[in-house]
């Protein structure tokens, strides 16, 4: 190595690095950059989170609409009978009138009123469940799978059915057969084979409720029906702080008839129902008004369902939210939170008692 190299590496001029000045702005600048990309994450990361609430929103509404409207358009189905013969059917249950299975009601609503009131009084089965300021309603109907009855039809103490559809109906369910003319609401004491047939047992033994008699005032040949007896109720109820659309239905176990509770969609904070009442009886509704306002509920032939679904997740507005519920209502709300929240409405008509 030559003198001329050793004084050039030994030259400050070789050795020269970064100034403090340059260092400190070249860490402001990757800062900025920095705070820049974080900014960019984090409005991503918002937006994410934002349609991905909507969407949840949106998809609980639309299935919380489909529950409600599948079940509330069978109100009132009882085979072939008509409407105006329903209040004929001769009922051979104990305790006739008991919620879980009273047929002069085959449709009926709870209206709100206040904390914790509504009008009429909520039913026992459901006293405690629904949460305060939300609507109730009850269905009740003869269950679509219905079977027919084969032979003989000796007398109303028997009814025979095809063993292939025995399997529709467990001891203690609450039946009801019909055909075109009267109908029977009673209990399946137990289902009996006989000589290739089964034979659908009504004694008045001790069951709950357990029939009155042992048999039928009625008698029904081939072209009557049996099925299943369906109440269901929906409400809003509070799951551990997050709201949802529940349902309670009818159903047998260890031979005694009781209603079970099932969730069917998170999210939804709110149901106010109106009931379109025919009051000419033209088989269209002249007026909606709420459960506490009908004359009389045997002339409601549609429903009006406003639900109010919200995102579980809260701090995915901006603002808190400002919105109209139900939607007819000119009163504005502000939330409490930052959730989103959306509307949903739908008429559904009973189609079992349009003319």
């Amino acid at each position: 190595m030559n003198r001329t190299m050793i004084q050039s590496l030994r030259s400050p001029r070789a050795q020269r690095g970064f100034t403090l000045v340059e260092i400190l702005v070249a860490i402001t600048l990757s800062l900025l950059l920095m705070a820049g990309t974080i900014q960019i994450f984090l409005a991503s990361k918002q937006a994410y989170r934002t349609e991905d609430a909507l969407s949840r929103v949106q998809e609980n509404g639309r299935f919380a609409m489909g529950f409600l409207a599948t079940d509330i358009r069978k109100a009132g189905y009882t085979g072939c009978l008509p409407q105006d013969a329903v209040s004929a059917i001769e009922v051979r249950l104990n305790n006739a009138a008991n919620y879980d299975w009273d047929i002069s009601n085959l449709v009926t609503g709870n209206e709100a009123t206040g904390a914790n009131t509504w009008s009429p009084t909520l039913p026992a089965a459901l006293s405690g469940n629904v949460k305060s300021g939300t609507d109730v309603i009850t269905i009740r109907y003869m269950a679509s799978n219905g079977v027919d009855l084969v032979a003989p039809f000796s007398d109303s103490a028997q009814l025979f059915i095809d063993p292939a559809v025995a399997g529709l109906f467990s001891d203690g369910d609450i039946a009801m057969v019909t055909d075109c003319q009267k109908g029977t609401l009673f209990q399946i004491t137990n289902l009996q084979p006989a000589g290739g047939k089964v034979n659908v047992v009504h004694s008045n033994a001790a069951l709950v409720p357990g029939n009155d008699q042992s048999h039928f005032n009625n008698s029904y040949g081939e072209d009557a029906e049996l099925a299943v007896f369906v109440t269901e109720a929906f409400y809003i109820k509070d799951n551990n702080g997050v709201p949802a659309l529940y349902r309670s239905w009818l159903t047998t176990t260890g031979g005694v008839p009781t209603l079970k509770s099932q969730e069917l969609v998170e999210g939804i904070q709110d149901m106010q129902i109106l009931y379109g009442e025919d009051t000419d009886n033209d088989g269209t509704a002249n007026r909606y008004v709420t459960a506490d306002n009908v004359t009389d509920m045997s002339k409601v032939v549609s429903v009006r369902i406003s639900l109010l679904a919200r995102s579980n997740d809260d701090h995915i507005t901006i603002n808190k939210q400002t919105y109209h519920f139900p939607t007819m209502n000119a009163a504005t709300t502000t939330a409490a939170d930052y959730r989103l929240r959306h509307a949903f409405n739908t008429t559904i008509t009973l189609r079992n008692r349009v003319k």
